[in-house]
């Protein structure tokens, strides 16, 4: 081995200018792959992060037939056409999840689509999160930067408005509104259709990390979520009359009641079927109200979030097997569009990588190919002396192998270098697509191992496939008729 290491390391100082030229694209494309890759792994892993610790978490588990769950505004626009069911046997499920092997917190969460208006004016859109206050800010301790007012608390009614939504709606008004004023809360609801709440503004706040879409994102106490959403539960109310009563309704018959025009109703009966009327109590007999043990999902956060699909995936194999009506989703299939390009975008740069690598083989190939042909002497006459196939076929591999570990080597330090600086400096950008793919406001990206990895693996393939074609022309080559060539 060492002497064929001296044979093929003259046999490259002889012909400088190849191995120059192979070298070089090898270390440029070392030195692509690992800055890419860096960057596309710095991103996804900072989005990951960011859904993961602020939105998500790292497993949602919903009713079955959930085919998407809706956390986030810019999921798949058909998701907002359909009604979300409500877990069923919900205490039974948080208890179930709260002790599965590896399961570090869990929390309920009510989500739907909201237009916020002042006084019957204004436009602001919002995607509102239904919450428990105490087990939110347990799951999530620091996600929200408040602004003004104050968080919810258990027991609280109100809403904690998003900066954005807020700023929207003020835009939209032309004048100023914030803590302690109230807001109108139209919601469409599949089975109900429109749903109205009013509401004050408790809080204003900010998420650490959004992007655009996740900035419309607000807070609301659970009993107005599930209202908003149509979540209610119709009790049988039986009147009990005195005799008296009884007697006092005498010949009242259906005509007497229903026979009227359609909307000739008093304004007291009016108000008393519509509900209570926004501002005021309802002093009435309730014969409707929200059930506190509905929820549309609950996050999961695992002790090791590399775990989420396998977690997902054997979640779903336990509810199948027992029979439950309840579906696991990994984060990703609820954490939006945005941050499925994202993971895209790495897919899409893989490919890239891939095409690029295949060129620089069929260069690499056809370079060393000219070289082969250029030593038809030197294969001929070490052929004519006693000098194996396996020994060319060994030669020749090993000259490539040695070309590409060194430049690749080269290529791989250069590329590092880079990332590191880069991600000293930092690239930031105010623009929100940019912000989208990045992760946020900044990226820093790191020296992944996963990239010097695959990167080392790839030179050592490029270098093998690109030496097969000159090993198959070398050994073509006649020892008699290659010592007679010039």
């Amino acid at each position: 081995m060492t002497l064929l290491a001296k044979i093929a390391y003259r046999n490259l100082r002889q012909h400088r200018t190849k191995t120059l030229i192979i070298g070089s694209l090898i270390a440029v494309g070392m030195l692509v792959l690992v800055v890419g890759n860096s960057v596309i792994d710095t991103a996804t892993a900072g989005v990951r992060a960011n859904y993961t610790a602020n939105y998500t978490g790292h497993v949602i588990v919903a009713a079955g037939g959930v085919q998407l769950p809706m956390l986030t505004p810019d999921v798949d626009p058909e998701a907002y056409g359909r009604a979300t069911p409500s877990i069923p046997d919900f205490e039974s499920t948080m208890e179930f999840l709260a002790s599965w092997p590896g399961v570090q917190a869990v929390t309920p969460m009510i989500t739907g689509l909201a237009l916020t208006q002042a006084d019957g004016e204004g436009f602001g859109l919002m995607q509102f999160y239904g919450i428990d206050p105490d087990r939110y800010r347990g799951f999530f301790p620091d996600n929200v930067e408040l602004l003004a007012g104050e968080f919810l608390a258990t027991g609280d009614r109100g809403l904690v408005i998003s900066e954005r939504t807020l700023e929207m709606l003020a835009d939209s008004l032309n004048r100023e509104i914030g803590v302690g004023d109230r807001v109108l809360l139209t919601a469409p609801s599949e089975m109900h259709g429109l749903r109205i709440r009013e509401v004050e503004i408790v809080g204003v706040f900010r998420f650490r990390n959004a992007t655009m879409p996740l900035e419309f994102i607000s807070f609301l106490d659970a009993e107005s979520a599930r209202t908003l959403n149509g979540m209610t539960g119709l009790a049988n109310v039986e009147a009990l009359l005195t005799p008296a009563e009884q007697a006092g309704l005498g010949a009242v018959n259906e005509d007497d009641l229903f026979g009227g025009d359609l909307f000739d109703v008093p304004a007291t009966a009016a108000a008393s079927e519509a509900g209570p009327r926004f501002g005021h109590e309802d002093t009435g007999p309730r014969v409707s109200g929200v059930d506190p043990d509905t929820w549309h999902y609950i996050l999961v956060r695992l002790d090791d979030d590399r775990q989420s699909r396998r977690a997902a995936e054997a979640l779903n194999r336990e509810f199948e097997a027992a029979g439950l009506d309840l579906v696991a989703f990994e984060w990703l299939e609820g954490a939006g569009q945005v941050a499925s390009l994202t993971f895209a975008l790495r897919t899409v740069f893989t490919v890239l990588v891939v095409l690029v690598a295949i060129v620089a083989v069929i260069i690499i190939m056809n370079t060393l190919v000219i070289s082969v042909t250029e030593r038809i002497a030197e294969v001929g006459t070490m052929r004519a002396i006693g000098a194996q196939r396996a020994f060319v076929r060994r030669m020749i591999v090993m000259e490539t192998l040695m070309i590409a570990v060194v430049f690749g080597a080269i290529g791989i330090g250069a590329g590092a270098g880079i990332t590191a600086l880069i991600g000293a400096v930092g690239i930031e950008s105010d623009n929100q697509i940019a912000q989208i793919f990045m992760g946020g406001p900044t990226l820093n990206p790191v020296v992944s191992p996963g990239s010097i990895f695959s990167s080392l693996a790839a030179v050592v393939v490029a270098g093998v496939m690109s030496s097969l074609y000159p090993v198959a022309v070398a050994l073509r080559i006649e020892p008699v008729a290659a010592m007679h060539a010039k």
